[in-house]
């Protein structure tokens, strides 16, 4: 990525910027298992539309910045005269139960927060492809090296970064738009650029 790019070179290594593949394959044999989860609690295809469903897939670091992120999605949504979800999919830690307890004076009629646990591949990607958006856990910085932000972008989930970079001395050096918030790369698109770097070398 663009930060430890900067890194090598800074100590005399040229290198180029490679994307990351997505570890999630798009699979649709896990939907109806999401479909039904989404029924239990309470959201169905007939209210489906009043919802808008925030994700998270994976760890969630200490310092994320969650809070103020679903604080104002849920602003947002409200807006709109929409219904928030905050979801989860993954290994949590115990971060989660943090924000569920901070969240929790938040929950009504229009706001609740799920946690689905560690899933199969086809589960993830149901999960992945049932969000309207999602939240990166990590600093914008490292959100190339990120195979679960990967995943997010292949399923064409919008995806909203929580943090502001945090590498002071490398702050001017990076560029305003390091890592697309959008999109998402094959592994034959990424061993192909990888390739053809190689012929260069």
């Amino acid at each position: 990525n663009h930060l430890y790019r900067i890194v090598l070179e800074d100590s005399g290594i040229q290198a180029g910027i490679l994307k990351l593949f997505s570890n999630i394959p798009q699979q649709e044999a896990g939907l109806p298992w999401m479909q039904t989860e989404l029924q239990a609690i309470g959201i169905c295809p007939d209210n489906r539309k009043d919802w808008h469903l925030l994700g998270v897939f994976g760890s969630v670091h200490p310092d994320s910045g969650l809070l103020p992120s679903i604080r104002a999605a849920l602003a947002e949504v409200r807006s709109k005269g929409k219904k928030l979800a905050f979801l989860g999919v993954g290994r949590s830690g115990s971060v989660w139960t943090d924000v569920e307890s901070e969240l929790n004076d938040q929950v009504g009629c229009d706001f609740l927060i799920q946690h689905f646990g560690e899933q199969s591949e086809s589960r993830i990607s149901a999960f992945l492809q049932t969000l309207d958006s999602g939240l990166a856990t990590m600093p914008k910085e490292f959100m190339g090296k990120s195979g679960t932000v990967a995943a997010m972008l292949a399923h064409g989930v919008p995806l909203r970064s929580p943090w502001k970079r945090g590498i002071p001395e490398y702050t001017d050096r990076m560029p305003d738009n390091e890592e697309p918030l959008s999109g998402g790369y094959s592994l034959s698109q990424i061993a192909h650029q990888f390739t053809q770097s190689l012929m260069h070398v």
